[in-house]
């Protein structure tokens, strides 16, 4: 019997040799320190998502980070902040006494959440502000750019391997606003290049459509 209302791992993860094949081949690539996009494409329910938490099982050492666009109604740009802020909470959640996503969320005090992290505390002036302007209520286009570049930040930074996934990356292209910001992001060509000229950090990204 097949498990079709949530994703599977572990035992109840059968068969798709060949893609997982072609995802672990990524994860060494990450860990090689090549990042770059990849999009699993397929109709809904096939499976995608349980592709994604079973390779993340078969990884312990490397950081998995998994958004939906649709987690918001309508899409929109706001996605860009949950990533970046579920970045933060994977590298740094167990220094943190609460998530910084559910701090946002309620209006609580990053600041002071960050204060008792020693790692936030090594971190680099530029890279502590970007990670502030989290909290930041109004969304500019440069402060996209910035929730845009913290996950390949903060990653390179501490040295880690990452993996963002995003989860219906192609409604961005329909609930977000045309910014130049998001139509670079949102089309699959844009991606690509984007993260050819990023070839030295140790992020990466994987699209799910």
């Amino acid at each position: 019997m097949f498990q079709t209302s949530y994703p599977v791992s572990g035992t109840g993860f059968h068969d798709r040799g060949a893609e997982m094949s072609r995802l672990v081949a990524f994860v060494e690539e990450v860990r090689a320190g090549s990042p770059r996009w990849l999009a699993v494409i397929g109709p809904r329910k096939v499976g995608k998502t349980s592709l994604i938490v079973e390779l993340s099982r078969r990884s312990p050492d490397v950081d998995f980070v998994v958004v939906d666009t649709q987690e918001t109604s309508p899409p929109s740009e706001e996605i860009f902040r949950t990533c970046a802020l579920r970045v933060v909470d994977t590298l740094l959640g167990h220094e943190l006494p609460s998530s910084l996503e559910i701090l946002v969320a309620t209006g609580g005090d990053l600041d002071a959440a960050l204060h008792g992290s020693a790692t936030f505390a090594t971190l680099r002036p530029p890279l502590k502000a970007s990670i502030r302007a989290l909290g930041l209520r109004k969304l500019t286009n440069d402060l996209l750019r910035v929730y845009l570049d913290l996950p390949e930040r903060l990653a390179e930074a501490l040295d880690r391997r990452l993996v963002l996934a995003i989860d219906e990356f192609q409604e961005l292209a329909v609930g977000a606003r045309k910014t130049d910001v998001i139509r670079s992001s949102a089309a699959p060509g844009s991606a690509t290049a984007a993260s050819a000229t990023s070839s030295r950090a140790r992020a990466a990204r994987c699209s799910r459509t």
